[in-house]
C-alpha cells in the first residue's frame, strides 16, 4: 500500500475515532482567551492568550486533539501547544496527566500528578448547575485539604478551569494572574468579563503608571465574618461576588468600619464603587 493511501486511511479513521466519542471538554468549535496580569511595584501589564484546539493526532496509541495557543489579536498565528485525550469525560494533557474528570460527585476525591505540581488530593465540596456562557451548565466546587487558605476553585462543565484551561487550579501558580476573558463556541461569543470591552488586552509596552488609590479595605476575621474599613472617609457601595462572577451581596458603605457576615466560606470577589465613581477590586479569602 502507498504512502498516500496510507495517510487517507488514517485520516478517516482519526475523524471515524472522534465521532464515536462523546466530547464534553475538547471541541474543535471553541476558543479561550485567557487575560494574564502581572508586574511588580507600579508597573502592571496585560496580555493575552488564546487556546482552541484543531486537528487530530495519535500519540501513545491513542487518537487525540492538538491544542494550538495564538498571542495576536486577530488569531491569524498559532503555535502548537499540547496533545489532548478524553475518554468518558476524563480528560488528559499529552495524554500523560489526568486533568479534569467531569463524572466526580459530591465528596469524591480527586488525585492529580502532573507536570509542575505536586502529586495531591482535591476534595469536591458541591456540584450546582448554574447558567454560565450561553447555557446550563455544572459548576464543580473543590479545595485542597491542606492548602484551606486558598479557598474554593471551580470547573465549569465544557470549560474547565475558567482562570486558564489548560490546568486545574491556581493553587501552585504563581507570578501572574489569569482569567477567562471571553469564550467561544460555535462560533458565537457566549462570554465576555464585563471588567473589559475587547477580547484582546496588550499593554506591556505601556509606561509605568501610577500605584492605584485604596479606598476600602478588607479582611477575614474567622467564623464567616469579614470586616470593612473606608479610607478618607469615602462613602460607597461594595459588591461581593463569587469567583464566576455572581453577586451574592450588596451592601451600601457609610461607617469607618463595618463587619459583614459572608454567604458561605472560600474565595470571594469585592468591588467597591465610591459615591464619587471611584472604583476598587480585589478578593477576600473567608474561613
Amino acid at each position: 500500500m502507498n504512502t498516500i493511501c496510507k495517510m487517507i486511511i488514517l485520516i478517516l479513521l482519526l475523524q471515524i475515532s472522534f465521532k464515536g466519542i462523546s466530547q464534553n471538554f475538547i471541541s474543535e468549535d471553541k476558543m479561550w482567551s485567557i487575560v494574564i496580569v502581572g508586574g511588580f511595584d507600579d508597573y502592571i501589564y496585560y496580555s493575552t492568550d488564546h487556546y482552541k484546539f484543531s486537528g487530530d493526532t495519535i500519540l501513545n496509541g491513542i487518537v487525540s486533539k492538538k491544542m494550538y495557543v495564538s498571542h495576536d489579536e486577530n488569531h491569524q498565528y498559532w503555535r502548537y501547544h499540547s496533545v489532548w485525550n478524553e475518554r468518558n469525560d476524563s480528560v488528559f494533557y499529552n495524554n500523560r496527566w489526568l486533568i479534569y474528570d467531569f463524572n466526580v460527585q459530591e465528596k469524591d476525591t480527586f488525585k492529580y500528578s502532573g507536570e509542575d505540581y505536586p502529586e495531591d488530593i482535591i476534595v469536591f465540596d458541591s456540584i450546582r448547575t448554574k447558567f454560565f456562557a450561553g447555557k446550563i451548565r455544572k459548576h464543580y466546587y473543590s479545595h485542597f485539604p491542606r492548602l484551606e487558605e486558598f479557598g474554593i476553585t471551580v470547573w465549569i462543565e465544557g470549560i474547565g478551569f475558567p482562570n486558564n484551561p489548560t490546568r486545574n487550579n491556581d493553587y501552585f501558580w504563581s507570578g501572574t494572574s489569569q482569567s477567562l476573558l471571553c469564550f467561544e463556541e460555535e462560533g458565537n461569543l457566549v462570554y465576555q468579563d464585563t471588567e473589559y470591552n475587547t477580547c484582546y488586552v496588550n499593554t506591556t509596552s505601556a509606561p509605568v503608571t501610577p500605584k492605584k488609590e485604596e479606598f476600602v479595605s478588607l479582611y477575614a476575621m474567622g467564623e464567616g465574618a469579614i470586616r470593612v474599613e473606608l479610607f478618607q472617609g469615602d462613602t460607597g457601595t461594595l459588591h461581593l461576588l463569587t469567583p464566576d462572577g455572581k453577586q451574592i451581596l450588596k451592601c451600601p458603605l457609610t461607617a469607618p468600619e463595618t463587619t459583614l457576615c459572608a454567604p458561605g466560606k472560600g474565595l470571594f470577589l469585592y468591588r467597591f464603587v465610591s459615591e464619587k465613581g471611584e472604583v476598587q477590586s480585589g478578593k477576600v479569602v473567608v474561613k
